[in-house]
């Protein structure tokens, strides 16, 4: 069966080749021929099939980004061609070339998937440009669907971020509860010994330590000395003592500084109040009053299993000032 060809007409070359992949598909080797030549000039990556099982298996293997074919073939029909091509990537771009020029045909490729049909006999302009056409949808539906993901990620991502944020807030409003609560306590304690239980239960339920001690100076033998003691038994804290300059305690009381230590499983033995607490993590704040230090909060081991962050230390700090007002 012949085939006319109506003769393209001169356009302009392109400034940047398309570099799509198309598959013709179609059983007369003239025209495969003539849209080979026509679409390598163009700059397309041309692939060729003769029948319709062929074409399918390529569609089914290989990646194309428009698909051209008869929809009379040896074998299966054009129809089934783009079910395949559709099925195995929806975004290929599918044009039909058919010899009848029937609505029923068209609609019903049409809702078989396909982007376009054409007639023969053909232009080859008009055909070229429903190719441009087609490969142009393809590349906005894609860039489209690049686009939503896009957005899904950053709405994602900023969910995260809200859900971060709102952990932060409560986190903030507890802790700033825990503060306030801690101070009604400690201007209603009596005694000292009340007090200083106070701070250490407020503390380890601040920054979820396991255990919390509160030092105290000694004048007369200038050391500290463990006051009170959260998740510590008496008979153990009451034997801690640590002497200015000494150790990280030591350190702190020297310096005015509060200190983060981490990773203590190294260095177990550097101190003897942490070595004896067996601790692998630690926050040390210093209770200072008119530029002198009187003692020490310290939480040891963060449940369940973690480091004390730089936010546990503030909020350490802050119990610290109120702390330092209610023992004085």
């Amino acid at each position: 069966m012949g085939t006319k060809v109506k003769p393209m007409e001169t356009r302009p070359p392109s400034a940047e080749p398309a570099k799509a992949r198309i598959l013709v598909v179609d059983d007369e080797e003239q025209v495969v021929a003539i849209f080979r030549d026509l679409l390598t000039q163009q700059g397309y990556d041309v692939v060729s099939s003769d029948n319709g099982d062929d074409a399918i298996a390529k569609v089914t293997s290989e990646k194309f980004d428009l698909v051209l074919t008869d929809i009379n073939l040896p074998g299966v029909d054009g129809l089934e061609v783009v079910r395949a091509a559709k099925a195995a990537d929806k975004d290929t771009v599918v044009i039909l070339i058919t010899g009848y020029a029937s609505t029923t045909t068209a609609i019903d490729a049409l809702r078989q998937g396909a982007y376009d049909y054409i007639t023969k006999p053909f232009d080859l302009w008009e055909t070229n440009k429903a190719i441009e056409r087609g490969l142009e949808s393809r590349g906005l539906v894609v860039q489209n669907r690049k686009l939503i993901e896009q957005l899904e990620r950053a709405n994602s991502e900023l969910q995260q971020h809200e859900e971060i944020l709102r952990r932060k807030v409560e986190l903030a409003t507890d802790r700033m509860g825990n503060l306030y609560d801690a101070g009604k306590a400690m201007s209603l304690s009596l005694s000292l010994q009340n007090t200083c239980e106070v701070v250490v239960a407020r503390a380890a339920r601040m920054t979820g330590a396991k255990a919390c001690l509160l030092f105290l100076h000694d004048i007369a033998s200038d050391d500290y000395y463990a006051e009170a003691a959260f998740g510590i038994p008496e008979d153990r804290f009451k034997q801690l003592r640590f002497s200015m300059g000494i150790g990280y305690h030591g350190q702190v009381v020297q310096n005015a500084q509060p200190a983060l230590v981490t990773d203590l499983t190294e260095t177990v033995g550097v101190e003897d109040v942490l070595s004896a607490l067996r601790a692998n993590s630690a926050v040390i704040v210093p209770l200072t009053s008119n530029e002198a230090v009187v003692g020490t909060i310290t939480a040891v081991d963060r449940e369940p299993g973690g480091e004390f962050s730089s936010d546990d230390q503030e909020v350490l700090k802050m119990l610290a000032s109120q702390a330092t007002i209610a023992i004085e």
